[in-house]
């Protein structure tokens, strides 16, 4: 904590007008808060929490906490003036089974009530994939709970190749296989997206075309499954009529396109340090301009070095042109 307050004492100095967004890692209270408050004009946060299981989290060493204490972190930040609070479940890690996957979806209701319907609490459902990051302790230690079914670079290569990114995922988990992870993600998605319409948390559009998109994206695995047991010309000729259609299922289907946007005051901002480097470049460009007109160049080449302060010295000779130093 005392880290933080000396992190925020000196970003109050500094007056910045700029969105932040907060990450957290572990459980926050009010006298956190109440520094990024008193340090910040306008901010946002996010938390990862992966799962609803306590003894999950305590496994995994992510969010390791009650749920009681991460419930408050949410109300007190949330109190203290955050714009929009992104909650973030994972489908895939390790010791998580089908079930617990699918039963996110009913802890999500539950915080949706607790915290009254309360839009800036935006709440996300989405895969670790499509891989394990290669050098990472998922990737190296099975003892983990991963299973990795790509090690090589040729391997990673030669999978994204393939149709969908069910079929990149480059792991299983001692509870799930790819297939399970796949069939759950697109699953816990559709039951979140229902339940986000039911509560008017998004609004009508948002809910149809998330629906169309997790939609499309199933029925084009079913698809590349019966793709890939035909023969490899029929299978070629199977995936091209469907090219288009598994362009839409590799996107984004699991929430909509401005869900994920931070609700920022200004799309664009010009600063006083912006405003005085433009204006000066925008002088030098003229100046430049000008003596390009009168047959006169800066021919002084670039070495790799700059000698400050310097004063070009301008030539009608291109031969004779020189650079002098000031004092």
């Amino acid at each position: 904590l005392r880290r933080a307050e000396k992190f925020f004492s000196l970003l109050k100095k500094e007056r910045i007008d700029n969105e932040f967004v907060i990450e957290l890692f572990s459980p926050a209270g009010d006298k956190f808060f109440d520094m990024v408050q008193d340090s910040l004009r306008s901010w946002s946060m996010e938390i990862t929490l992966e799962s609803h299981d306590e003894e999950l989290r305590k496994q995994n060493g992510k969010f390791p906490v009650p749920n009681s204490d991460f419930e408050s972190t949410v109300e007190s930040a949330l109190k203290h003036g955050c714009r929009k609070l992104d909650i973030f479940f994972m489908v895939g890690i390790p010791h998580q089974t089908y079930d617990s996957a699918m039963d996110v979806v009913n802890y999500c209701e539950g915080l949706f009530k607790k915290f009254n319907f309360d839009k800036r609490v935006q709440i996300y459902i989405s895969p670790l994939g499509p891989f394990l990051d290669p050098g990472s302790r998922a990737f190296e230690n099975p003892e983990l709970g991963y299973t990795v079914k790509y090690t090589t670079l040729e391997e990673h290569r030669k999978a994204l190749l393939k149709g969908s990114w069910g079929h990149v995922l480059s792991y299983s988990t001692e509870n799930m296989s790819s297939e399970d992870i796949v069939r759950a993600t697109y699953e816990s998605a559709k039951a979140l997206n229902e339940l986000k319409h039911r509560y008017a948390m998004i609004d009508s559009k948002t809910y149809r075309d998330v629906a169309y998109r997790l939609s499309t994206a199933s029925e084009i695995l079913r698809k590349i499954d019966l793709a890939d047991s035909l023969p490899e010309n029929e299978k070629q000729k199977a995936m091209a009529s469907i090219h288009k259609q598994i362009e839409l299922a590799n996107q984004g289907t699991m929430f909509g396109n401005d869900e994920l946007k931070w609700p920022i005051k200004h799309r664009f901002r010009l600063g006083a340090t912006i405003m005085r480097s433009l204006m000066f470049s925008l002088f030098t460009e003229i100046s430049n301009t000008l003596y390009r007109t009168m047959g006169i160049y800066d021919t002084h080449p670039f070495r790799g070095e700059r000698l400050e302060p310097m004063k070009i010295v301008y030539m009608k000779n291109e031969e004779d042109a020189k650079v002098s130093v000031t004092e």
